[in-house]
């Protein structure tokens, strides 16, 4: 009896080791998400955008939902605690203000927008990007332009937007021209400062470039794919974006690291995606016969993070931002819900937290196993 127990003891040692070994050190597998409502009581129509620290940026509305009217308006931040406000109708200035539905937050908390003015007095009712650091609201441009279009900032103090047929630079002092010469959009930046962005070549074509340490490249053409479609990169300057190379082949996720561009998943059709460091995407994917989904796509497996329930209410829609996902894996999203068999919606921006099935480190492991050799030892020796 005792060398059984000795015996088995062992092999639940070398058991243990031998899974130690064929992990390769992985000791959390996501399993289930947490989601913590970030804007209280404003309504949230439009993507928020989140950083390191779960800090989520977005446009939000104080609405009276009787008299159908908007009580207030404005850029906040919104951490499942507190909701602070970047600016709004009370703010110096923004009294006639529209905010434009796009924010964008990186690291250092520093949140971009942009708003018009309704009476014309302000860069004659054309929009115009502020920043807000630290407290401090500080003008950077002037839209030039009608139309909003797409923005960003790094962590290093560089604001990026598309402006008529140029992208532009704030690097913290001036504004320059940082691409010119054609119809831009889907521009995507970084917190490191790489950036991505789609330029049109024809009537549905376009090439999708990327610049990456002052070099600039074509990692995606029309030459390669029939249609190109949403792109976002990451922190470690890896682009992901829909692809599609010919009218007889499906839609798919592609990524561009080192210098290559490789298929990652064909897993339908996104029609926005967010990638963190760990080459992870979580992107908006439409259902058939329902509201769209938020899925979860690791380059093997596609995970459902918001169905078509949410926390006992009847999703209706919900999006994403390019900058949805942080490298914790916390995801932050606006969706529009309503009681189950009501149409009374309203829409709010979350932030999922993942929950991760903990596994023991491995000295603890060894110690539960060399815990096991010596009891059964024990019982070796003093068991006639």
């Amino acid at each position: 009896m005792s060398k059984m127990i000795l015996k088995s003891a062992g092999r639940v040692l070398a058991g243990m080791i031998f899974w130690l070994v064929a992990t390769d050190s992985a000791w959390s597998v996501p399993t289930t998400y947490e989601f913590t409502l970030v804007s209280g009581n404003l309504f949230v129509e439009d993507p928020p955008s989140i950083n390191a620290q779960g800090t989520v940026s977005f446009v939000g509305y104080d609405v009276d939902r009787q008299q159908f009217s908007i009580l207030n308006e404005g850029v906040f931040t919104g951490d499942g605690n507190t909701v602070t406000t970047v600016a709004d109708w009370s703010t110096p200035g923004f009294s006639n203000s529209i905010f434009d539905t796009l924010t964008k937050i990186n690291d250092h908390g520093d949140v971009i927008f942009a708003s018009q003015d309704r009476t014309g007095a302000i860069n004659g009712g054309l929009p115009v990007i502020h920043k807000w650091s630290g407290g401090t609201l500080q003008t950077i441009a002037n839209y030039q332009s009608g139309r909003f279009v797409d923005m960003d900032l790094d962590n290093h103090g560089n604001i990026y937007w598309i402006e008529t047929d140029s992208i532009m630079k704030y690097d913290g002092t001036s504004v320059s021209t940082f691409a010119s010469g054609g119809s831009f959009f889907a521009l995507d930046v970084s917190l490191d400062g790489t950036v991505t962005y789609r330029k049109k070549t024809s009537l549905l074509g376009s090439d999708l470039f990327v610049v990456k340490n002052g070099t600039t490249e074509v990692i995606a053409s029309e030459a390669d794919f029939l249609v190109i479609g949403e792109a976002a990169v990451n922190n470690d300057g890896d682009v992901f974006f829909m692809g599609r190379p010919s009218s007889s082949d499906p839609w798919a996720i592609y990524t561009y690291r080192d210098g290559v561009t490789s298929f990652l998943t064909e897993e339908g059709a996104f029609f926005s995606l967010a990638p963190n460091a760990d080459e992870a995407v979580v992107g908006v994917r439409t259902r058939i016969g329902g509201p769209d989904g938020v899925f979860f796509v690791d380059g093997v497996d596609l995970t459902e993070i918001v169905g078509e329930e949410f926390l006992g209410r009847m999703s209706i829609g919900t999006e994403l931002d390019t900058r949805a996902m942080n490298d914790a894996g916390q995801i932050a999203f606006n969706i529009a819900s309503a009681p189950i068999g009501s149409s009374d919606y309203f829409s709010s921006a979350y932030r999922a937290d993942p929950r991760l099935a903990t596994v023991p480190e491995p000295g603890t492991i060894l110690l539960i196993g060399l815990g096991l050799v010596a009891f059964g030892w024990s019982r070796y020796r003093f068991q006639p």
